[in-house]
C-alpha cells in the first residue's frame, strides 16, 4: 500500500512538473514561462526586456542528421542559455526552436542590445555532432516592459515580430521591436483579408508575358502572371501580397485559381487556333509542402481539358533547401502525367548543380538582375555564358529574363540562350492582346535585330 501511495505520488508530482516545465530542455515551457513571467512583471518596479530566440534553419538539421541530433541541439541551446541568466531572470522554451528569456537587470536599452550579442555568441559556438560540428545560427527579437508594451501578451507580441524580422532579414539577426513592426502586421492583416475576398470576388486577373525561341525568332508560350485590383486601392503589387499569402495559407487557393484560369485561358485559345503554345505558372513553395501538387495540378488539367504538354511549372532554387525528397516526389509525378518543370531565378539562391542530376527539371531561367547589365557588367556576362554552358551539358534549356535591349538580345543568342522574355519583345499583356500578337506577330525577331 505505502509503494503504490508513493508511485502515485511521484506519478502527480511528474504530471505537475511537465504542466510547467519542457521534458526535454527542462526549462520552463510556454504555460510555466507565463505564469512566472507575470508574477515577475507584477512584482517588480524595473524595466523588464523580453527576448525571443529562434535558430535559423533549425528544420535543415532534424532533416540531414535525425531528430535525435536536434534534440541534442536544443538541449545544449538551453544550457547556454541558462549561463546567461542570473537572479529573477527567467529562461523558457516555447516550442521546437523558439526561446525566450525575460530580464529585470538590464538596466536600459544599451544594456538589453549587449545581452542579445551575449546570446548570439555564446549559441554561435558550433555544437560538437558525431565526430563533426554544426553551426548554430540563431535570430533574435526584444522589446521593453513597460516601454513597448503594458502586458505580458502584448510584450509576447512585440518581441516575436522583432524576432520574425530577425529571421526575415540574415544580415541583421539581432532585431529590437519598433512600432513600424506593429504597423506592418496590421498592413499585412488587411491585406490578408482584403485578398481572401479579392480571390472570392473576382478580383484577381492574370497577364501573360511572351517567350520566345531566339533562334528562330518564333512565339513559344508566355508565363502567367497574377495581379490584383483592389476596388477601392487599385492594383497592388505581387511584392506586397504574395509574400501575405504564403505566410497565411491563402496562396492554395490563389496558386488553384491562377493555374486553373490560364489552363481555361489556354483552351480558349487552343480553340481559336493557337495550339503549339505553352503556359508556365510559378508555384509557391508553400504549395510545394503544403498539398499533394500533382494530384491538384491533374485535376485542373481533367477539368479544363488541357493536355499536361501544354503547362509547365516554375519553382525557385529554395524549394530544395527546404526538403529535397519532398520536392523530387512531387515533381515526378508532374513528370510522369507530362508536365514540364523549370528552375526560375536560377543563380538567385540555392544554386547547388547537385539537385540538376537529381530532379526532373527540363530548363533553367535565367534572373533577370542579372541579365539586365550583361553588356555593361562583365561578372554578369561571365555568369550567364556559365549557366547557358552548365545548363546544356545538363541537357537543359535556358530562358533569360528581362531581356530590354536588341544587344541584350544579341549577347544571349551569341551565347546559344534558348528562350527568352522581356519588354523588348512585349510587355506582359491582357488575354485579348496576346491572342492578337501570336496571331498576326507569331514572329518576334527581325534577323535585323
Amino acid at each position: 500500500m505505502a509503494h503504490s501511495l508513493s508511485v502515485f505520488r511521484d506519478a502527480m508530482a511528474r504530471i505537475d512538473y511537465l504542466a510547467s516545465n519542457d521534458p526535454l530542455t527542462h526549462l520552463l515551457n510556454r504555460h510555466g514561462f507565463h505564469q512566472a513571467a507575470s508574477r515577475l512583471l507584477a512584482n517588480t518596479g524595473r524595466t523588464a526586456f523580453l527576448y525571443r530566440v529562434n535558430l535559423r534553419r533549425f528544420k535543415d538539421v532534424n532533416q540531414t542528421f535525425g531528430y535525435h541530433t536536434g534534440d541534442s541541439l536544443l538541449t545544449e541551446v538551453a544550457t547556454r542559455l541558462r549561463l546567461i541568466v542570473s537572479g529573477e531572470d527567467i529562461a523558457a522554451r516555447l516550442g521546437a526552436d523558439d526561446f525566450a528569456l525575460l530580464t529585470v537587470d538590464d538596466l536600459d536599452t544599451e544594456a538589453a542590445w549587449k545581452t542579445c550579442e551575449d546570446i548570439r555568441d555564446a549559441l554561435s559556438l558550433p555544437v560538437m555532432v558525431g565526430h563533426g560540428s554544426v553551426d548554430l545560427h540563431p535570430c533574435i527579437g526584444f522589446a521593453c516592459w513597460p516601454e513597448d508594451a503594458q502586458d505580458l501578451v502584448s510584450l509576447e507580441r512585440c518581441a516575436e515580430l522583432a524576432v520574425q524580422r530577425a529571421k526575415d532579414d540574415p544580415g541583421h539577426p539581432i532585431r529590437r521591436f519598433e512600432l513600424a513592426m506593429a504597423e506592418d502586421m496590421e498592413a499585412a492583416a488587411r491585406v490578408r483579408q482584403d485578398l481572401r475576398a479579392g480571390i472570392e470576388c473576382g478580383d484577381l486577373h492574370l497577364l501573360y508575358q511572351p517567350k520566345v525561341a531566339l533562334r528562330s525568332g518564333r512565339l513559344v508560350g508566355m508565363e502567367a502572371l497574377v495581379r490584383w485590383d483592389h476596388p477601392r486601392h487599385g492594383r497592388i503589387s505581387p511584392d506586397t501580397f504574395i509574400p501575405v499569402a504564403e505566410s497565411s495559407g491563402l496562396i492554395i487557393p490563389l496558386g488553384e485559381w491562377v493555374l486553373r484560369e490560364c489552363c481555361r485561358q489556354m483552351q480558349v485559345w487552343r480553340a481559336e487556333g493557337l495550339t503549339d503554345l505553352r503556359v508556365s505558372i510559378n508555384m509557391s513553395p508553400v504549395q510545394v509542402f503544403s498539398q499533394d501538387v500533382a494530384a491538384m495540378v491533374a485535376a485542373v488539367l481533367v477539368e479544363t481539358n488541357l493536355p499536361p504538354e501544354a503547362l509547365e511549372v516554375e519553382i525557385t532554387e529554395g524549394v530544395f533547401v527546404h526538403d529535397e525528397e519532398r520536392a523530387r516526389q512531387q515533381f515526378e509525378g508532374l513528370r510522369e502525367m507530362g508536365v514540364a518543370l523549370s528552375i526560375d531565378d536560377f543563380g538567385t539562391g540555392y544554386s547547388a548543380l547537385s539537385y540538376l542530376k537529381r530532379l526532373p527539371v527540363s530548363a533553367l531561367k535565367i534572373d533577370q538582375s542579372f541579365v539586365r547589365e550583361i553588356t555593361t557588367k562583365p561578372e554578369n556576362a561571365r555568369l550567364c555564358r556559365a549557366i547557358i554552358g552548365v545548363a546544356h551539358d545538363f541537357g537543359l534549356d535556358v530562358v533569360a529574363e528581362g531581356i530590354e535591349t536588341a544587344e541584350h538580345l544579341a549577347y544571349l543568342r551569341s551565347e546559344g540562350c534558348d528562350y527568352g522574355q522581356g519588354y523588348h519583345f512585349a510587355k506582359p499583356l491582357e488575354a485579348e492582346a496576346f491572342k492578337a500578337l501570336a496571331l498576326q506577330q507569331p514572329w518576334l525577331i527581325r534577323e535585323n535585330v
